[in-house]
């Protein structure tokens, strides 16, 4: 975890060097976007597991749910059926959870 501390604590001491993150954030990139008939979803290369894939419309509604492998790195999600519209995409792997905003315009 990152803990911010005030620069004018007295009891604060800097230590410099490097360090690792050990739970790297997800990444995904969705193009095109806007998309008309499909979207391309991209894992990021450190991304390993199946995750869920749900894509929602601005009042919360469930439109798409598949479930993706991430040994598999690009994905095409089918949104023909989708009317025009802002949606959010959300991908999870049981323990961590992305959003991307993606829009529809046919």
């Amino acid at each position: 975890y990152i803990e911010i501390v005030s620069s004018t604590d007295p009891n604060l001491k800097f230590q410099s060097g490097l360090f690792t993150i050990t739970d790297a954030i997800m990444m995904a990139a969705v193009y095109p976007n806007p998309s008309s008939d499909y979207f391309n979803l991209r894992l990021d290369e450190q991304m390993e597991g199946v995750f869920d894939v749900i894509v929602y419309d601005r009042f919360n509604n469930r439109m798409i749910q598949t479930q993706l492998n991430a040994a598999t790195k690009e994905h095409r999600i089918n949104t023909a059926q989708l009317p025009n519209g802002i949606y959010f995409m959300q991908i999870t792997n049981g323990k961590t959870s992305i959003t991307e905003k993606i829009v529809v315009k046919h």
